[in-house]
């Protein structure tokens, strides 16, 4: 979800949810992959324009599964 979030006196435009959890928990994390790191959805999304390739799969806090994380160059 996006949009303006606060109070009459301090409005700012923000994007929250669920893919800006993960994203905010995957961006710090090592990059010791050999590229950048993404999550499936993401991957999706990139796979005409970047190649990829699993890295396996890891815990992320706040989410229940282990979700499988990719390595993409480009």
């Amino acid at each position: 979800m996006y949009g303006n979030i606060g109070s009459r006196t301090r409005l700012d435009f923000t994007v929250i949810g669920p893919a800006v959890n993960m994203a905010s928990r995957l961006e710090p994390s090592p990059n010791n992959w050999g590229g950048r790191c993404c999550c499936p959805r993401i991957r999706r999304l990139r796979q005409k324009r970047f190649r990829s390739r699993t890295v396996g799969e890891y815990p992320v806090r706040g989410f229940n599964d282990p979700i499988e994380l990719f390595a993409y160059h480009g």
